[in-house]
């Protein structure tokens, strides 16, 4: 999807060259800033999410944010979209923040996510 994202700004931005009225440019250049930004978003923002033995770190615009096992609490939740059931990734961070990650943020299904890192929860740490 990231890389379709940018194939259609660069379509979008011969497209405004190619364009020859006033009015055409405009559209065609919102149209193209919008594709532009999506794409830069799911280009910088990837991975996600990261977890390792100390918790887990969720990427955004703004940076990342770690938050330790014990602060945070997982999930898997459903809900009906154009008239199908999907799965959403929720965390919920002590009172730091609340995150829900669906399928395209984690580049696999939920349910499996989610149990590698009740896995990693329930690992105990390595021992020097």
């Amino acid at each position: 999807m990231v890389v379709f994202g940018w194939l259609l700004a660069a379509a979008s931005v011969a497209w405004w060259v190619a364009a020859t009225g006033p009015t055409d440019h405009l559209f065609i250049g919102v149209f193209a800033v919008a594709v532009i930004a999506a794409s830069t978003f799911a280009s910088a923002c990837r991975p996600r999410l990261r977890a390792d033995d100390e918790g887990i770190t969720v990427r955004g615009l703004r940076g990342s944010r770690h938050w330790p096992w014990r602060a945070v609490a997982v999930r898997v939740q459903h809900s009906r979209r154009f008239g199908r059931e999907v799965a959403m990734l929720e965390l919920d961070a002590d009172v730091a923040g609340f995150v829900v990650l669906g399928r395209f943020d984690l580049g696999a299904d939920p349910h499996d996510v989610a149990a590698v890192l009740d896995a990693l929860r329930r690992e105990p740490p390595a021992r020097n």
